[in-house]
């Protein structure tokens, strides 16, 4: 139990969810500050993004997607209430849009509301079957949830819509270590490896899991290459693959 409890530790620290600005904005009042917004959102300004986006919606307050992409703002700026708050008015505008209820899913993820969170990414999939990256936000609930085969199933179902995928196949490396399918778990690090040579996550993912088929000096060699890219590897299984190995690096 305490080992499976350190796995839990360490998987916590590699989630992350993606999530992006809606599709392409329609001809229209406000259309220059949107390409401006949608720029300067790209380019991380986003305090002159908001600026642009608040000119559109200015000009006319029933752009959709002006506030979809406004509250994607608020949301990279850790304002989750007013980025739920204009999710919720591009839903209330076009309640078609599938990017939306997705990006208001994981605003409500990082609000701790793991129920709302559920309800919209099932709705975005419910929307558009093909929308990889909500199964893999939807996973990404099931997982908190200690749901682990929902989890599973569902980036089964992202990476098979969009097999180039590498956070999914790293999710998925996760969530297999946490079914103790250790194989499987270090073919989809491995995977995730591939296609983003520079995944650093995905090397500290497949040490944990070289260390615990006690593969020490694969799991060293991970380390050492997560490291090397940036990656902060946990203090405590640095000490229990020292401790493990015999060695020092």
């Amino acid at each position: 139990m305490r080992r499976v409890h350190f796995i839990r530790m360490l998987s916590v620290v590699l989630v992350g969810v993606l999530f992006w600005v809606g599709p392409a904005h329609a001809k229209g009042s406000g259309e220059e500050s949107f390409r401006n917004g949608n720029k300067l959102l790209r380019e991380g300004k986003l305090d002159q993004a908001l600026a642009e986006f608040n000119k559109v919606i200015a000009a006319n307050s029933r752009d959709a997607k002006a506030f979809n992409n406004r509250g994607l703002i608020y949301q990279k700026q850790g304002k989750l209430e007013l980025a739920i708050k204009d999710y919720s008015k591009s839903i209330t505008l076009n309640s078609k849009d599938s990017f939306t209820y997705n990006n208001r899913g994981y605003a409500y993820v990082q609000n701790g509301d793991l129920k709302k969170a559920r309800a919209d990414f099932k709705k975005a999939i419910e929307l558009n079957p093909k929308l990889s990256k909500a199964y893999y936000n939807l996973a990404g609930v099931a997982r908190r949830e200690e749901k682990k085969d929902e989890a599973l199933a569902n980036l089964n179902k992202a990476i098979e819509l969009n097999p180039k995928y590498a956070a999914a196949y790293q999710d998925r490396g996760i969530t297999n270590q946490l079914l103790g399918k250790t194989e499987a778990a270090i073919a989809d690090y491995s995977k995730a490896i591939e296609i983003e040579p520079k995944y650093s996550a995905a090397y500290n993912g497949r040490a944990v899991v070289y260390f615990l088929t006690n593969q020490f000096d694969k799991s060293w060699e991970d380390v050492r290459q997560a490291q090397q890219l940036g990656y902060k590897v946990h203090t405590d299984f640095l000490a229990k693959l020292k401790a493990a190995s015999g060695k020092e690096q």
